[in-house]
């Protein structure tokens, strides 16, 4: 298998041909080779980056296994009963809230009425 840095014995006689084929000082030539070449280091990069990410990834959930592990162990029993509530409580706290919010509309409404009254009766008393 080829080195990060080895090309290809096909890659380096199309080289050798294409050198003979041309003049080494023509521009065309040289920026023919030089794009070449940039072409190369993108091919191989991609395999690079992906090696690169997939030991990222590999790094990364060793991590996380290693911050979920220490963080069950400081929970205890105590604590995981404590915070596991049953639906049951959960569902009689949001219905003693709903009820205290419909209490508290009504009043609202009741007050709402008395002052458009007392406007209402302001209005009629005073001279236009």
């Amino acid at each position: 298998m080829l080195g990060e840095d080895d090309v290809s014995t096909r890659e380096i006689m199309y080289d050798i041909l294409d050198a003979q084929q041309h003049d080494p000082t023509d521009p065309t030539f040289q920026k023919r080779l030089y794009d070449r070449q940039r072409k190369r280091e993108y091919r191989k990069q991609v395999p690079h980056e992906m090696r690169y990410l997939k030991q990222r990834i590999e790094e990364l959930e060793a991590h996380l296994a290693a911050l979920q592990a220490q963080r069950e162990n400081q929970i205890t029993s105590e604590e995981k009963s404590a915070l596991s509530i049953s639906w049951q409580v959960v569902a009689t706290v949001f219905e003693e809230e709903a009820q205290h919010a419909l209490i508290e509309n009504q009043a609202l409404r009741e007050r709402l009425h008395e002052m458009n009254q007392w406007v209402y009766e302001y209005v009629q008393q005073t001279p236009p």
